[in-house]
């Protein structure tokens, strides 16, 4: 007998996961999950698994099972092999804002600073992947003057007019 399992992770022969106790896997607008599925047993002839997505306004699903979050809602993640084994995980996206210490950070992106001037040190845990436009004014007359800015490990984008 075949069978198709999902996983959040690489599967663990000691412990291999119900197949119908998976769960809800939240997502962020603009941000991917990795979603994995194993096809067992190991010696099947045919492990290829393809993707698929109830609805890709809401989230996409590429061919090796990342899933980016689009918009708010749900829906249904679906790996399908060949021979017709099916596993189906529920996809969350939610909208998230994270307002503290004067930094307002929506879905992983650091949308503004309502903290004072000088030396701006961002916090690790809010989060972080991306700075956006226009957060910061560097110098000049602006109400508040950054001196320096301390980013979080993590980033991976800066908006072009993120420090002006």
């Amino acid at each position: 007998m075949y069978s198709i399992y999902k996983t959040r992770g690489f599967i663990n022969h000691e412990n291999l996961p119900d197949k119908d106790q998976w769960g809800q896997t939240p997502v962020a607008p603009a941000q991917s999950a990795a979603l994995f599925a194993a096809v067992l047993p190991l010696a099947a002839c045919d492990r290829a698994v393809s993707w698929s997505t109830s609805d890709a306004q809401v989230a996409t699903v590429s061919e090796d099972g990342s899933v980016t979050g689009v918009a708010a809602g749900t829906a249904t993640i679906t790996a399908e092999t060949e021979g017709g084994l099916r596993a189906e995980a529920l996809v969350t996206v939610r909208e998230e804002t994270i307002e503290r210490d004067g930094f307002v950070v929506k879905n992983g992106v650091w949308t503004s600073y309502k903290g004072g001037g000088g030396e701006i040190i961002v916090p690790d845990d809010l989060g972080i992947w991306k700075v956006g436009s226009g957060v910061l004014k560097m110098g000049g007359m602006a109400d508040m003057t950054a001196e320096k800015v301390v980013l979080p490990d993590g980033l991976t984008e800066i908006g072009n007019t993120a420090f002006r």
